[in-house]
């Protein structure tokens, strides 16, 4: 039975449960379709990921509350949003070395932290490139809000682009891509959605 649990001035909604449940169809599509009900009946809401188990409510308004600034942060992105998920196959076009400017010290001479870095940073820049969707990142940019991505290394699986958008505005990105969806070298792109905002919710640490 679903209830609500405030955690400070956010609120939670959970079940009593013996045990994380098991990782079948069935229980993931009633994960699915639970926070579907709950998403369709507030602004903002913040999906943790299925099986998600805490050990009492003490520590879930504990973790929550020690969070409230970041989470507030969260819940104002995806207000009234949604999510489309593209999945990008084909294959992988060469990703370019970008160049990170970082302050050298003094002697013109980037110490070991400093080199560090740099090479962090270039590394986070260049998972974040998915050159094969550039032909229809411009049409589909004045309907995104914010956007993720996540590489693979799973050929054909090239990445999985989450793209937040206005609620009911779903058909019409579909439409702009449908329409504009294409990239040398020839890639497919799958879409689906709209989601709750799974993508957009940092619950790395449930």
């Amino acid at each position: 039975m679903l209830r609500v649990l405030p955690c400070g001035s956010l609120v939670a909604a959970v079940s009593d449960v013996s045990g994380a449940p098991p990782l079948q169809e069935w229980s993931i599509r009633e994960h699915e379709q639970t926070v579907r009900r709950l998403a369709e009946s507030v602004d903002a809401i913040l999906p943790a990921r299925f099986g998600s188990v805490i050990p009492d409510e003490h520590v879930l308004v504990q973790l929550v509350e020690s969070r409230e600034a970041e989470l507030r942060q969260a819940l104002e992105l995806v207000e009234g949003r949604e999510q489309m998920t593209l999945r990008v196959y084909g294959e992988a076009s060469p990703v370019p070395e970008l160049p990170v400017e970082i302050e050298a010290e003094e002697g013109g001479v980037l110490g070991p932290g400093a080199r560090y870095l740099a090479r962090k940073m270039g590394a986070r820049a260049r998972e974040q490139l998915v050159t094969e969707l550039e032909s229809v990142r411009p049409q589909l940019a004045p309907l995104v809000r914010a956007e993720r991505i996540q590489r693979h290394s799973t050929p054909p699986l090239i990445a999985s682009v989450y793209h937040l958008i206005e609620r009911g505005q779903s058909t019409r990105y579909l439409e702009v891509l449908n329409g504009n969806a294409h990239g040398d070298p020839p890639v497919r792109i799958i879409a689906s959605g709209p989601w709750p905002p799974y993508a957009f919710a940092r619950w790395e640490w449930l």
